[in-house]
């Protein structure tokens, strides 16, 4: 086995000088940096910057590695942990940024909330939220659709979390989005060089959020289950079962705990999701070819009406549509493990401490496993093509036992919400508006995304 120093990578940023330079160029293109850093390196490659190690790997082989293999190995680190500056500042140790023993408790308790299932029913909430969405849209009219979607993906997130409309809670979690994406901008400048305790103008807006966070959210709670071992009321959505799941032992959330999975359902939930409808959009609106076979799809299922619940199955091509999206704009377009106990990727060292990346936007458009990766087609995941393809070349939800929990839910709600509006319009783009994707805490199209509406 080769020493983890022998990892290929461009050279090291060890001094500061070198360490702004570098992020300097991140923030201007960390994409077409990490595109072209894999083809110079190949599969498994290594970032040094004043000393940290990371190491980024795009083949299914290797993410299966990290993923399942040796998934002992390897467990969230401080991008997610840290409360000063990962994901947990915000979600605290919800589902996306715990590990070990609460990991697996709480899994078990939020997996039957999100159950196949259990998703099912909240397929009305889904189609209405779409329908909202073009409530106010006239043939002709612009419309920013990345703000509709928004809109369209809280609404359902409410709605499912707490049977109820949103009104200030909206601009709560907004905000709360909105710092968070300003936090991980931050932790990609020369800002993070400054020590933790140290006061920017971002930190207190992130202070601030989660506080606004925590006012809303154990309100909610307190309403539903006045105390942790009393009655909850049950009004059969997600906060319901999360409050009164019990574990082996017949212990339920704390109120505490309970907060983390909420608040990361809301940010996580409706973020992803947002984002993902967005980049759908402009999708069908650069390949007309697509669009006409979705239309064709939705004209003969639905003949004019909006969506049932039992139509989901009868869309393929729809549902192939989004995951050709997920496929070239993953929500999660990179996530981080840090290595725990000594492994091996490669045939190369991994030791304790060293970050490893994994990039779905790098695997996704890898031509070994997608022959012209840049073109849109749907028909990747339809039949033959799918059943054919590795695992782990697809992994917009992650995969293994960390699989996101709530990949059912992201797919019946963006299939639902494109197959409502699709069937009532079409969206065009400006001529010669460039739309590029903007890397943050999820990966967005650049906005606001105004487009114009058709009526079919």
């Amino acid at each position: 086995m080769r020493a983890s120093d022998e990892i290929p990578g461009p050279p090291p940023a060890d001094s500061i000088p070198a360490a702004y330079r570098l992020m300097k160029e991140v923030k201007k293109d960390l994409l077409g940096l990490v595109l072209a850093a894999f083809e110079e390196y190949g599969d498994i490659l290594q970032l040094r910057v004043l000393g940290r190690r990371q190491v980024l790997v795009r083949s299914p082989d290797l993410i299966r590695e990290v993923l399942v293999g040796q998934a002992k190995c390897f467990e969230k680190g401080k991008d997610y942990t840290s409360r000063r500056k990962g994901l947990a500042k915000f979600g605290g140790m919800g589902l996306l940024s715990s590990n070990g023993e609460l990991w697996r408790r709480q899994r078990k308790l939020v997996a039957p909330a999100l159950h196949a299932k259990r998703v099912a029913s909240y397929a009305d909430a889904m189609i209405l939220a779409g329908e909202e969405a073009m409530a106010d849209w006239q043939d002709g009219s612009v419309v920013e659709v990345d703000r509709a979607m928004m809109h369209a993906a809280l609404r359902i997130v409410a709605r499912t979390m707490f049977s109820r409309e949103i009104g200030a809670e909206a601009d709560v979690i907004g905000e709360a989005t909105h710092a968070l994406h300003g936090m991980l901008e931050a932790n990609n400048s020369a800002w993070t060089l400054l020590p933790d305790w140290f006061p920017t103008l971002q930190r207190m807006r992130e202070d601030r959020a989660v506080e606004r966070i925590d006012e809303v959210v154990y309100r909610l709670i307190r309403e539903r289950r006045p105390t942790p071992d009393g009655p909850v009321e049950d009004g059969g959505d997600l906060a319901s079962m999360l409050l009164s799941a019990e574990d082996d032992e017949g212990a339920r959330m704390s109120d505490e705990q309970a907060r983390d999975e909420i608040v990361t359902m809301f940010i996580a939930g409706h973020e992803t999701a947002a984002n993902t409808l967005g980049w759908a959009w402009v999708e069908l609106a650069r390949n007309p070819e697509v669009e006409a076979t979705l239309h064709e799809e939705l004209d003969r299922v639905l003949g004019g009406r909006a969506p049932r619940p039992d139509d989901y199955r009868a869309l393929p091509y729809t549902r192939a549509f989004i995951e050709e999206t997920l496929r070239r704009w993953p929500p999660a377009f990179t996530f981080l493990r840090t290595c725990v106990a000594e492994a091996e990727l490669g045939g190369y060292r991994i030791e304790p401490g060293a970050d490893v990346s994994l990039v779905p936007y790098a695997t996704h458009r890898d031509a070994r496993h997608y022959p012209d990766p840049e073109r849109f087609d749907p028909a990747r995941f339809l039949g033959e093509a799918r059943e054919a393809r590795d695992r782990y070349a697809w992994i917009p939800f992650g995969g293994g036992p960390r699989v996101c929990v709530g990949n059912a839910f992201a797919l019946m709600e963006t299939t639902f919400v494109l197959a409502t509006i699709a069937a009532r319009y079409r969206l065009t783009l400006p001529e010669g508006e460039d739309v590029v994707p903007v890397p943050g805490v999820t990966l967005r199209p650049s906005g606001p995304l105004r487009m114009r509406a058709h009526a079919r």
